[in-house]
């Protein structure tokens, strides 16, 4: 009997134990925001993360989000970022493209010479004929997509611009516009070369020909090696959401700095020029806010300091020390321009980079030196959308709270069965205004004081007063069975 009481009390002292090192379940006044979901049918529901709440977000792995139901239940949900499709099985052709009838030439001023590898055009404007010169394109692979036009063409010298307009036909009588005014360019500026040789039609087409209209501003002449279509069997829509962000100045005179405030994962940076003849090129850097790795920051004079490091490289894979967040990473050259040309302004493309959820972002100029107030630009990021899908059980309204640097993430994630499930069975679900958690002044109160807790120290007290329970109980056995002896 007194052996049986003996071994309830040490598992009831390794229960003590293991509850004090658990991790506790969080409240839902453990969070700094939450955001009530639209109402639905179906169990399996889905919504995107705003950038109000990527902003609220304390952890880069989004870990401390959570979605609870009204009876203050946690349900399952999973995190997936949502990428641009892949066109499949692309192909490109090169394209058959034919000469116009002699007094067509002379009408337009285009005179076309064939080579034996090439084509030579020799533009002359014509001031009394609007009409514009143009080619004929066979489109002999019109069972597939076309889905852009290249010229390839040889220009030793002379730096051009010309526009071109670009329309399709099954029966060459009746054109329909493909794209209207395109800017051709191969020019020479600040050490750099810009070229733009391809025509993007703005949507797949499968018309026999196409007609290539130039519009000549000055004479010169264009060798064209060969004109080739990119074909794609599979159409992709690609899903992105934009957001402004103002360049300031940062330590140096040719160092510009832009926060994004929030944990959006950006994919693409593009420059929003604000007049004609601004060419800017440099390098691109990112790095951390360090308000957003607060949660996997360790005090390296905390008594068992390696140990911590260890949990948090458990916890947290993307732990990172003081030194490495506070060091700007390289994320790629930048090239942007707003140029006005013969033909029109030109523009460059946005900035592709490595999915980054960087805050902090840094732009060092080699030309210009320096920018005039007028002369910055507005940085437009671009991400992907973040979906949560989770479980809808127990009863609505279903309320995701987030905002809390110090939490574990949630591991009760949604199985991979349902993650693969057709996107027509999850239900899309609406988010209502964020607001503020609001926590009680007892509750406040009590937080604070849980917070102030040394819990190790508790740990070993127990441990301590378990251990002398256990030896006083030992002790008095043993007292029993001498005076028993005696008797």
């Amino acid at each position: 009997m007194k052996t049986g009481f003996i071994i309830k009390l040490t598992v009831l002292v390794l229960l003590i134990t293991q509850a004090v090192r658990a991790e506790p379940t969080p409240a839902q006044q453990d969070f700094a925001y939450f955001a009530t979901l639209s109402d639905g049918k179906q169990s399996l529901r889905q919504f995107e993360l705003t950038y109000q709440i990527l902003a609220g977000l304390e952890r880069q792995d989004y870990g401390d989000l959570r979605i609870f139901n009204s009876q203050n239940q946690l349900l399952p949900f999973s995190i997936s970022q949502t990428e641009a499709q892949i066109y499949q099985n692309n192909d490109v052709y090169n394209l058959r493209f034919f000469r116009l009838a002699d007094n067509s030439n002379r009408r337009s001023g285009l005179h076309i010479e064939f080579g034996e590898n090439s084509t030579r055009f020799s533009f002359n404007t014509v001031t009394d004929n609007p009409e514009p010169n143009y080619l004929l394109i066979e489109n002999q692979h019109q069972n597939d997509e076309l889905q852009s036009i290249k010229l390839d063409w040889q220009q030793p010298d002379t730096a051009f611009s010309i526009k071109v307009k670009l329309e399709s036909s099954d029966d060459l009588q009746n054109w329909q516009s493909v794209n209207d005014s395109v800017t051709l360019y191969d020019l020479k500026y600040a050490g750099t070369s810009l070229l733009q040789n391809s025509v993007n039609l703005s949507a797949a087409n499968h018309a026999k020909y196409l007609r290539l209209s130039f519009l000549p501003s000055s004479s010169f002449t264009l060798q064209i090696e060969k004109i080739s279509g990119e074909y794609r069997h599979n159409t992709s829509v690609e899903r992105e959401n934009w957001e402004d962000f103002a360049l300031q100045p940062g330590e140096h005179p040719n160092e510009w700095l832009f926060n994004t405030g929030s944990l959006i994962p950006v994919t693409k940076l593009e420059f929003k020029i604000p007049a004609s003849g601004l060419f800017y090129q440099g390098s691109l850097y990112s790095k951390n806010d360090e308000s957003f790795q607060s949660s996997t920051l360790i005090n390296r004079h905390h008594p068992n300091f390696k140990h911590e490091v260890k949990r948090a490289l458990h916890r947290y894979p993307e732990y990172r020390t003081p030194e490495q967040r506070n060091n700007w990473r390289y994320q790629g050259s930048v090239t942007q321009y707003r140029l006005l040309t013969a033909s029109g302004e030109i523009f460059s493309a946005p900035i592709r980079v490595p999915a980054s959820k960087d805050t902090q972002w840094k732009l060092v100029l080699n030309q210009p030196a320096t920018l005039l107030p007028e002369q910055l630009s507005v940085i437009k990021a671009v991400w992907h959308p973040v979906m949560v899908t989770f479980l809808a059980q127990g009863n609505p309204p279903y309320k995701v709270f987030f905002g809390n640097e110090k939490i574990a993430p949630f591991n009760a994630a949604l199985p991979p069965t349902i993650n693969n499930v057709p996107i027509e069975t999850v239900e899309a679900q609406n988010i209502k205004a964020v607001e503020k958690v609001v926590v009680s002044n007892q509750q406040q109160k009590l937080k604070v004081a849980m917070k102030k807790i040394n819990w190790q120290k508790v740990l070993l007290w127990l441990l301590l007063c378990s251990g002398v329970l256990i030896m006083a109980v030992m002790a008095y056995q043993l007292y029993l069975r001498m005076n028993q002896k005696k008797d």
